[in-house]
């Protein structure tokens, strides 16, 4: 498809097609799954993974999340989620 982009390595191949990397892009898309699930938008229940955080700073609202550990089986990478919204 980009003949002049296939010798050059994939950090470089992105910048020069303004590509986010696939990391990127999967984080961004657990962090709007996360968001769905608690808007209600999504079948799945965030506390099926989530328990909410009752105490402590949550920078002005209340939707700070602890994941639980047993449930997600390490599939989601952080400890905490923090939404605002």
């Amino acid at each position: 498809m980009f003949p002049e982009l296939t010798d050059l390595p994939y950090s470089q191949r992105l910048v020069k097609l303004n590509l986010r990397s696939l990391e990127e892009r999967r984080n961004r898309a657990d962090l709007i799954e996360i968001f769905k699930m608690i808007k209600g938008f999504s079948a799945v229940s965030w506390s099926h993974f989530f328990t909410r955080i009752k105490s402590g700073v949550t920078r002005g609202h209340n939707s700070q999340l602890e994941i639980d550990e047993e449930r997600t089986f390490g599939v989601i990478g952080a400890s905490t989620v923090s939404l605002t919204g």
